[in-house]
């Protein structure tokens, strides 16, 4: 079986659902996500970077309090390129870059969720845990600015949509393929018992 890199395996999917880098940018209008929004995540990026490291240990361990969150994983701690992922994915959120590149990461978000078995009405759960985290850091971060937090709260909202909307497709289309797959070696099966018989 030939092995494909994440982000070959992100390009192939972008070409299966027709997304091409200036759908990406539609897409960004489209919840008017503007260039100063993307400046408004990058200075909370900023501010959080000490703290995400414990916002990350929150949320895996609230996903692993959840009995499916639970059964993902085996005993003991969480697995460190688990960690090393959330930790990534929390950052690239909140980096200001949301071109092309972030595009192909979020499909291949999607299709690695749903190649490891996360049920997808757990992700959204986990996606709303993460905004659950994230809104208190801003009221902490910037205290008394009550236009900061409130173009903050804005941007992040906006980023949430086009992030978990790439995530979605690519998730599906890869569930779609996913259970073609197993169809097609069904039926295989099928030929054969019945060439024997």
């Amino acid at each position: 079986m030939e092995t494909k890199t994440g982000k070959e395996t992100a390009l192939r999917y972008a070409h299966m659902l027709g997304i091409r880098p200036a759908d990406g940018e539609r897409r960004k209008a489209h919840v008017s996500l503007g260039a100063e929004d993307a400046a408004r995540l990058k200075d909370l990026g900023t501010r959080l970077r000490g703290t995400l490291p414990d916002l990350v240990a929150g949320l895996l361990a609230r996903f692993r309090a959840q009995e499916e969150g639970a059964s993902l994983f085996p005993e003991g701690p969480t697995p460190e390129p688990v960690r090393q992922a959330l930790l990534t994915y929390c950052e690239t959120l909140t980096c200001g870059e949301y071109g092309w590149a972030y595009c192909l990461d979020r499909l291949g978000v999607g299709v690695t969720l749903q190649r490891v078995g996360v049920p997808l009405h757990l992700q959204a759960g986990n996606f709303a845990n993460l905004m659950d985290a994230l809104l208190p850091e801003v009221f902490r971060l910037y205290g008394r600015d009550g236009a900061g937090r409130a173009e903050t709260v804005r941007a992040l909202s906006k980023i949430a949509s086009f992030d978990f909307g790439l995530i979605l497709e690519a998730y599906h289309l890869a569930d779609h393929l996913a259970h073609d797959r197993l169809c097609a070696s069904a039926e295989a099966s099928e030929r054969r018992y019945r060439d024997l018989v």
